[in-house]
């Protein structure tokens, strides 16, 4: 038999950094792992942010604010809208997301926490293959990488 191990959060609902039980999510949807420092990333859709929960159960923003939108930046700067999917990009070594309203693929340098834009155009949708801003999606959920 294999064994479950709650490491963050809990039965309570919320936004709250922390350790262990004390650290709160709103709606996770989805989680990738840097396999070389042993961080999960989880996308917490229901405060648009994404965090990041160390090998010790420690729970901290890695990037987006406290309110939707959109904008390229660094930590607490960068805002989401609607987070649903991420992937470990282990050749860049950084995670990627992608957002549902916002029609975007982003991608954050975990070191720093600096978000950028890599496919999609904020809020316009579309079913086209391109690159950056020409690629069009509609909702995207999932992603994955390689």
């Amino acid at each position: 038999a294999r064994m479950v191990t709650t490491i963050a959060g809990g039965f309570r609902f919320g936004g709250h950094d922390g350790f262990h039980e004390f650290s709160t999510f709103e709606c996770c949807n989805d989680v990738s792992v840097d396999p070389m420092s042993g961080d999960l990333f989880v996308v917490d859709v229901g405060s648009h942010k994404i965090k990041r929960v160390g090998p010790d159960g420690s729970v901290g923003l890695l990037a987006g604010g406290p309110s939707y939108g959109y904008r390229d930046g660094n930590g607490a700067r960068a805002r989401f809208f609607c987070p649903t999917g991420c992937a470990w990009d282990r050749m860049h070594r950084r995670l990627v997301v992608v957002e549902r309203y916002n029609m975007m693929v982003r991608a954050i340098d975990v070191e720093t926490g600096e978000v950028t834009s890599i496919a999609g155009r904020n809020g316009t949708y579309g079913h086209e293959d391109g690159v950056g801003s020409s690629a069009l999606f509609c909702e995207p959920t999932h992603v994955t990488a390689d």
